[in-house]
């Protein structure tokens, strides 16, 4: 392999990492399946190969927080400051955002009739599940939009590791929460507010 492939390599994997750690922060806080997920990836993916200490520093850290197999409320805290660090604050025009603020609160009103969805994450059963929500949103006169201005409402699902491997999550979203503080839209909703909504509309 060439030395400008694997410099692209080194690039890729380090974005997917940020990523990675976006979608983690998301919603203000970092479990224990999250913080699995995040050492099991570090280890295949050889981080003494991103040649970056902010990854090795990272990794040492989840090493540690796991040698007893638990990660604690305290080493939650402590690794969601780390991870937001890592991937940095969203900003807008400057001005710095956390990105534990994700999900509209209160919790918006849902009218399908005309409006855009856009679903995020791993909606279990996987695939099932979401084709299930698209097919309702249809059936109710609604539209299915990716991420842009145009998109009323981006619903995310409750487990979405298996989203964060490939970078999208934390990207998407952070494109959806600056859309919303520019143009007041989409609604970032939970999946568990998207069947309430359902639910009432039954």
């Amino acid at each position: 392999m060439y030395a400008k492939d694997k410099g692209r390599i080194k690039v890729r994997d380090l974005q997917t990492l940020v990523g990675i750690c976006k979608g983690m922060v998301a919603d203000g806080v970092v479990n224990q399946q999250e913080g699995e997920y995040l050492l099991n990836w570090l280890r295949i993916n050889d981080v003494d190969s991103l040649e970056d200490p902010r990854v090795s520093s990272l990794f040492d850290t989840l090493e540690i927080m796991f040698e007893d197999d638990v990660l604690n409320s305290s080493e939650s805290r402590e690794l969601f400051q780390e991870l937001l660090a890592f991937s940095g604050e969203i900003s807008i025009d400057g001005e710095p955002m956390k990105p534990a603020v994700v999900f509209d609160e209160p919790p918006p009103r849902i009218s399908f009739q005309g409006s855009c969805f856009e679903f995020i994450g791993d909606f279990l059963p996987k695939d099932t599940k979401c084709n299930e929500y698209r097919e309702v949103v249809l059936n109710r006169g609604g539209v299915l939009k990716g991420v842009s201005m145009k998109l009323d409402y981006l619903v995310i699902a409750q487990t979405a590791s298996d989203q964060w491997k490939y970078g999208s999550y934390g990207t998407k979203i952070e494109k959806a929460i600056k859309y919303r503080a520019k143009k007041g839209k989409p609604a970032i909703i939970s999946e568990a507010h998207f069947i309430q909504a359902l639910k009432e509309g039954a």
